[in-house]
């Protein structure tokens, strides 16, 4: 009989835990496996880590981990990985716009070969700059990570054991769940689900964190940034090139004297910009191999909780 590790982090979630804990554990229960569910306390203000433990009382299938602080979803996320035993895994948030009743369709669709089956979002209930900022998150980081992220997915799927082996066997201190699951490759399939409209709170995840969650995945899963700044770089040098040659021959040839400091000017702003850039995007690959070279660890961990 397979088991299952349900993973889900707590951050806001105060609200859905109960609701989430019932309707997971029928579902799971209708599936007929051996399960457990993994809640990781990621320190935020609020009364979730003291329901789960009310849940815990009852529930042998419980296990509980507290980060000694709030280290992010991600970090919350790769602890519940790391603590899970199950034959198949899923990572589903805990604010229940991702119902945990498709935990089922997930986990028949994996059986038909399948060791990576995401669940897509395809009529998304959020706002529209929620949506919106997704779409661009999503296109830029395809672009620049080299992986197609799909707009309609998010962390929410099933995984086989192997790939989550695998997954834990890298030496990476940050690992950032969707892009490295895009890169170990794998079979994969995603299915269309219902998606619910949140309840009772905002999302943690503004512009600015997206954008910051962005920056960060694809610095340590890519270094397209800096292929991308040698090729604007490279063509604007050509660029260079071909308006000297033109100035020179209107000078020389026609004798148009040559003005326009205004220009000049905007040439220079324009390159120096340029340069501050590319200088940044490297001074930020050298900040994060410095930090991957100090081995901290992505997360620490406080208390396990289990029966």
């Amino acid at each position: 009989m397979d088991k299952i590790s349900v993973i889900t982090t707590l951050y806001k979630s105060e609200n859905y835990i109960r609701e989430l804990y019932q309707r997971t554990t029928q579902t799971l229960n209708e599936l007929g496996v051996q399960y457990e569910i993994i809640f990781v306390d990621d320190c935020y203000n609020d009364n979730a880590l003291e329901i789960a433990k009310s849940l815990l009382k009852n529930d042998q299938n419980i296990k509980i981990i507290k980060l000694s602080r709030n280290f992010g979803q991600h970090a919350a996320i790769n602890a519940g990985i790391s603590n899970a035993d199950g034959d198949w895994f899923v990572v589903i948030d805990s604010d229940l716009q991702d119902r945990p009743e498709e935990i089922k369709r997930l986990y028949q669709k994996s059986k038909e070969g399948y060791d990576i089956v995401l669940a897509q979002r395809v009529k998304r209930k959020d706002s529209f700059m929620k949506k919106l900022s997704s779409f661009i998150f999503s296109k830029v980081a395809s672009y620049l990570s080299g992986f197609k992220i799909d707009y309609t997915t998010s962390n929410f799927g099933i995984y086989s054991k192997r790939v989550i082996e695998n997954y834990k066997s890298l030496p990476e201190s940050k690992l950032y769940f969707p892009f490295i699951i895009q890169w170990l490759g794998y079979s994969k399939t995603g299915i269309e689900v219902e998606h619910s409209e949140r309840m009772k709170d905002k999302s943690s995840y503004n512009i600015s964190k997206l954008f910051s969650l962005a920056f960060d995945s694809i610095l340590y899963s890519s270094t397209k940034p800096l292929i991308t700044t040698i090729k604007i770089g490279l063509s604007i040098s050509v660029l260079s090139f071909i308006y000297a040659g033109y100035i020179i021959l209107k000078k020389f040839l026609y004798n148009i004297p040559v003005s326009g400091w205004a220009s000049t000017i905007a040439s220079i702003w324009f390159l120096s910009g340029l340069i501050i850039s590319v200088i940044g995007i490297v001074g930020a690959y050298t900040g994060k191999a410095f930090e991957e070279s100090k081995k901290r660890p992505m997360y620490i961990i406080e208390d396990i909780y289990k029966n």
